[in-house]
């Protein structure tokens, strides 16, 4: 007796009122194009940021491409070392013209967002950030700046 009392009670806790299971939560797609909201004086050259990459198989991958205006140029930096944790990210870029950068922050996610698996497709202007984090520039191996940014999803345009 005891035990169908504590499967009873088991089942209560796990099953949902409707009396389905819990839906599963599809796995983030964070890709896309994003937007500095506000950059300080000394991080003003960065232009934007993409996040490229591929969830398939069993490691999934992901590219961060840093596009940052030299004065006349403009240069895009690709990640050469990349992770992303659950919402957790850290990127180093390679050199382009003697200056990296490296960025360790974390996704700003809503509910409704991590309910379907992707940013807000309406993002653009005005939109809430949606990566927060320190941005630090160097040139050669000098740091030039460091300083809290802020990026907002564009929806690619």
């Amino acid at each position: 007796m005891k035990y169908v009392v504590a499967i009873a009670l088991l089942l209560l806790i796990t099953v949902p009122a409707s009396g389905r299971p819990p839906s599963r939560v599809p796995p983030f797609d964070y890709t896309g194009n994003f937007l500095p909201s506000v950059l300080p004086r000394s991080l003003r050259n960065v232009e934007a940021l993409a996040i490229t990459g591929s969830r398939a198989g069993a490691s999934p991958t992901v590219e961060f491409l840093l596009l940052a205006r030299d004065r006349a140029r403009r240069g895009v930096h690709k990640s050469v070392q990349a992770q992303v944790t659950d919402l957790r990210v850290h990127f180093e870029t390679d050199a382009v013209g003697g200056e990296r950068y490296s960025f360790d922050g974390q996704f700003v996610i809503t509910k409704h967002e991590r309910e379907q698996g992707h940013f807000d497709e309406s993002g653009g202007a005005g939109s809430a950030p949606c990566l927060t984090g320190s941005l630090t520039r160097y040139q050669g191996r000098k740091r030039i700046a460091t300083a809290k940014v802020s990026f907002i999803f564009t929806n690619g345009g």
